[in-house]
This record gives C-alpha cells, structure tokens and sequence, in this order.
C-alpha cells in the first residue's frame, strides 16, 4: 500500500519555526518527520513558493531550507485547479481576498491529495469550509477532500 499523499499549504511549513506556539509547532514536526520516514508523501505547489518568497528573508530562508530538507513534489496550478478555485470563490466558500487559500484547496483536490494541511482554521481548517468544498467536489466529479491540521493527522 502506499503512503497518504499530503498536500501542505503555506501555514505548515511557517509553523515549522513558530517557537511562540509550540504545541503547533511540534505537532508540525512529527508531521515532519513522518515525510522524513517515508510514511507520507508530500506535496506543495507553485502558489506556496509565491507566498513563501513573500515572507522575510529570515522566515523565507528557514523555509526553503526546510523544502530542501523534505523535497515535496512541487504541483502547478493548472487551468482546472483554477477554474475549481474560481468556483470556490463563486460558491462563497473563500472571498475573492483569499483566492491563495481557494487555489491551495483546488490544487489539492484535481491532484487528488488523500488530505490538505493546513493552520489555517479562518479561511480552511473548518467544519463548514470542508463540507462545503466536498459538496462542490462531488457536483463537478472530484474525489472527496480530506482538509485537516497537522494536529489531526500525527
């Protein structure tokens, strides 16, 4: 059998280096260290490398070097994941401001990741945005979307 393929959204690799909250950040670490083990596979996309070249140079750095380190597969927005984020976006799922969060969710899903991880529990990591992105998923022929905190999954 092989190991759940993960997609890890922006917040996850952040929160590697949140020493202010640190139950959050341990349980990132044992997510971690579970990529490390080969016990999940993990991916990114193009749309978490734009928002980490954002972050400052400290964080951005510590961050790439944690990208080295795990080597996740990297995935592209592609027209259907963004034709999907659009929908979201219509759906009322996400507001139009967070369309990164609607991309990361579409990505996600055309990918068919067994789960999205994330910190997020304002715009992604809750009871209502996961119905309603399994309600979407299913109308227009996409597997379900497992979204979860690291928490949730170590």
């Amino acid at each position: 059998m092989s190991p759940p393929r993960y997609y890890l959204d922006t917040s996850v690799l952040s929160f590697a280096f949140a020493t202010e909250l640190p139950e959050r950040q341990e349980a990132t670490q044992a997510l971690f260290e579970l990529v490390r083990r080969g016990a999940v596979e993990a991916y990114i996309s193009d749309v978490v490398m734009r928002e980490v070249s954002r972050a400052p140079a400290t964080r951005r750095s510590e961050i790439e070097r944690l990208v080295k380190d795990i080597r996740p597969a990297v995935l592209e927005v592609n027209e259907l994941a963004a034709i999907l984020a659009r929908r979201y976006i219509a759906e009322g799922i996400f507001p139009r401001r967070h369309e990164g969060d609607a991309l990361h969710v579409a990505i996600a899903s055309v990918s068919s990741m067994d789960c999205l991880i994330s910190w997020n529990y304002s715009h992604i990591v809750r009871p209502a945005t996961r119905r309603r992105v399994h309600a979407v998923n299913l109308l227009l022929g996409y597997p379900g979307l497992e979204i979860a905190s690291p928490e949730e999954v170590v």
